[in-house]
């Protein structure tokens, strides 16, 4: 998953780096960017800790960094914590600084306590789909749901996510045979075409024809 970095509002630390702002990010990947929930937030206590994103403000190119932060407190201008990482390649920044962020800046809870990783196991499951439809040059006209591949025991033993079954076509590939297929998050074709998901756990052997901007069971 590629991060689009968008700016925090605030402007950049006077320390040579500043936090990413990932609303713009997950608005444009509701399947495979995940944050936590408001509830989830609201949840959160000292001591928890919290993921976010670091940007390097460096001109002539600078690192985007994922890391923890030790929630602390907050107040009328916002949170407080204490960075927990030791940045790879970020300068300024150093585990123990102070960090101040605002809520929409947290992409991650090490402990959840309200929010479960279901959609997460669910979105980022596996399927074939044609290149095509990813690289925005063909919308999808065909869903097959398949019996799910398996594997073998190496790759059962660390590849985390299940595969789905379905083989997703371009509406312009009769043939089928002809498409150059990806394998990748399901989630990553509904970023592109959401239009099938109340159809997502139809049953194997079933089929799903585009009709105008909606899928059904063919």
């Amino acid at each position: 998953m590629t991060d689009k970095a968008s700016k925090n509002l605030e402007g950049p630390s006077r320390l040579g780096w500043e936090l990413v702002d990932p609303r713009s990010t997950q608005e444009e990947n509701p399947y495979t960017f995940f944050v936590p929930s408001e509830a989830e937030k609201n949840a959160l206590v000292g001591g928890d800790l919290v993921k976010l994103i670091f940007e390097s403000c460096d001109p002539n190119g600078g690192s985007v960094e994922r890391m923890w932060v030790i929630y602390r407190d907050r107040d009328e201008n916002g949170w407080y914590g204490q960075l927990d990482n030791e940045p790879f390649d970020i300068e300024g920044l150093s585990r123990g600084d102070e960090i101040h962020f605002k809520d929409f800046n947290i992409v991650g809870v090490w402990d959840t306590k309200i929010d479960s990783m279901d959609d997460e196991d669910r979105y980022f499951a596996r399927c074939h789909v044609d290149q095509r439809i990813i690289d925005g040059s063909a919308r999808i006209g065909r869903l097959e749901r398949r019996k799910p591949k398996w594997f073998w025991w190496w790759q059962r033993k660390h590849q985390r996510f299940s595969d789905t079954g379905w083989h997703i076509f371009a509406e312009d590939n009769s043939t089928h045979k002809s498409a150059k297929m990806s394998y990748l998050a399901i989630g990553v074709v509904l970023n592109k075409d959401d239009s099938y998901l109340r159809l997502l756990d139809a049953p194997v052997g079933a089929c799903l024809v585009r009709n105008g901007n909606e899928f059904h069971l063919g």
